[in-house]
């Protein structure tokens, strides 16, 4: 048993070594940059040798012969960016360094450091004018079952590569990155049904901590593991409970038995407590608040014909059951809305902006209507429809003023980030507005409604009301993994013009105020109270 059990380590260790430099050759070696070479049928080629291998000895001479056979290298002594260009993050290599790889085989991945590329890969480009990674020539396998094992080891292999090179906010990851192959192989090749690969593959990303990593649309993989049907309600964290706020249907929402500010105990006989610990580490978001939002919004959810859940209403526990539909027949934009007017006036002296509704076109005109007002409520907890952050910057605020700088990635050298954007508002305005600027945030404040809050805020005289933000901010690249699993990661850094972090903090209010429970059956919307 002891010698089986070393045996498996060795296997998982040698596949983890085969992870480090299949991604490192992928994306640094020019022959394999050039489309030369199919890299995923290198990797299935590789896998049975490099798992039989009885000793790393035999291990490095293998990977050392076959890095040599992928062709002559031009080496280059200075490979590093140009000097005005200002670097926020070097590439990882600290695998390198404490691989206690054999000496030919680290000679070997040093030549490839330093080897000359042409700045293109086969498998990655930038997009053009923003910069973040778009992945390309990755073959989808597009299957209606589990991928076989190769597979769902290519899967992990590409995902871990693509975070570790691509990825600017690798480094707050709480796990050690590559510590994780360890763990994660093992479960990989394990995961032999559908659900079972799905949920490995959700736990993987959940690891990042980043909001735009979820699994792209309500494919049949998700409905098979989540249920097809869903509850009219929607439910939002507050006050410590899971509260019914909203319905995406009214008419079904009346049919429903819920009431605005029920309080969700428990579904199936399960305390929502102990739902909301178990599905936490399957959860891919930025910080606490938005896995449990995402939760939530999958807590009334099911295979079956309803959903039996406890409430709490009026101090009263009252069991009911509750109805389901299909997706289509519910609008879960609902959610990210707020009323479909983009202007009012709260008061004679105090306007208010949707910044969901607001369109560019229409700025000039409103203008006229709040430029002489004592406040102005910018609104930007829904998600803007359109992108009306600089049309409005030019009239509320005195001049042109930074207030964001963005990092993206060298293709020459993958894994170093450079601030590469430094974000202007605004223009030099006599006439700007001399009120105070409230801008109101929550949970539901995702990426651009968090760019947009962070434009206004550098208003002379503005303040940030409402709660913690989603805290993934930047434009997202797509990545598309065995068995046609479509996710994504936030591919370009936003920073203060300070270098804080937005990632994982969010924007965080000047004042905190939450909606309560009371004020959600009394139909108040508290922050702009």
């Amino acid at each position: 048993m002891k010698k089986d059990k070393f045996e498996e380590k060795l296997r998982i260790r040698n596949l983890k070594v085969l992870c480090l430099i299949w991604g490192f050759l992928k994306y640094y070696h020019p022959a394999v940059g050039t489309g030369k070479y199919n890299w995923d049928k290198e990797l299935f080629k590789l896998i049975p040798i490099i798992i039989d291998s009885d000793n790393t000895s035999d291990r490095d001479n293998i990977l050392t012969d076959w890095i040599c056979s992928l062709g002559k290298l031009d080496i280059c002594e200075n490979t590093s960016p140009a000097l005005n260009e200002d670097v926020r993050i070097e590439p990882d290599f600290a695998w390198l360094d404490r691989s206690g790889f054999s000496g030919d085989l680290r000679t070997t991945l040093n030549k490839v450091m330093k080897a000359k590329r042409t700045g293109k890969n086969h498998y990655v480009r930038l997009v053009r004018n923003v910069g973040n990674p778009k992945f390309i020539n990755e073959k989808k396998y597009p299957i209606h079952k589990c991928p076989d094992q190769n597979k769902r080891i290519l899967s992990l292999f590409r995902y871990w590569n693509m975070i570790q090179y691509f990825y600017p906010y690798k480094y707050l990851i709480e796990t050690d990155w590559v510590d994780i192959l360890e763990k994660f192989i093992p479960k990989f090749i394990l995961a032999e049904s559908e659900n079972d690969y799905l949920l490995v593959i959700l736990e993987l990303i959940a690891l990042i901590n980043d909001t735009h990593a979820q699994i792209g649309g309500d494919d049949y993989m998700l409905a098979k593991i989540k249920g097809a049907y869903f509850s009219s309600a929607d439910l939002s964290f507050i006050e410590n409970h899971a509260v019914v706020t909203g319905f995406y249907n009214t008419e079904y929402g009346c049919k429903s038995g819920l009431e605005k500010g029920d309080i969700i105990s428990s579904i199936n006989g399960i305390p929502v407590e102990k739902i909301i610990n178990e599905k936490l580490k399957f959860t891919p978001a930025s910080n606490y608040v938005s896995k449990v939002r995402l939760i939530l919004g999958d807590l009334l959810r099911t295979h079956g014909d309803e959903i039996c859940a406890e409430i709490l209403r009026d101090n009263q526990e009252i069991k009911i059951k509750i109805p389901v539909y299909c997706y289509k027949e519910l609008d879960f934009s609902i959610r990210y809305r707020i009323e479909d007017v983009a202007f009012k006036m709260i008061r004679n002296d105090i306007a208010y902006l949707n910044n969901g509704s607001l369109k560019r076109k229409d700025v000039p005109d409103i203008w006229k209507n709040i430029k002489d007002t004592k406040g102005l409520i910018i609104d930007c907890r829904p998600y803007p429809y359109d992108y009306p952050i600089y049309d409005l910057c030019k009239f509320i605020l005195p001049q042109k003023t930074l207030f964001c700088k963005m990092t993206g990635v060298n293709i020459n050298e993958p894994g170093q980030f450079i601030f590469k954007h430094y974000l202007n508002a605004g223009r030099k305005n006599r006439n700007y507005y001399k009120g105070k600027v409230i801008i109101l945030v929550n949970e539901v404040s995702l990426s651009s409604a968090e760019f947009h809050a962070m434009a206004y805020k550098v208003h002379p005289r503005s303040i940030i009301i409402g709660s913690t933000t989603a805290g993934a901010d930047g434009n997202v690249s797509m990545l598309t993994l065995p068995g046609n699993v479509v996710t994504g990661f936030t591919a370009l850094g936003v920073y203060y013009p300070d270098g804080a972090e937005t990632q994982g903090i969010g924007i965080v209010p000047d004042i905190e105020i939450k909606p309560t429970i009371k004020g959600i059956r009394e139909g108040c919307d508290e922050l702009i109270d």
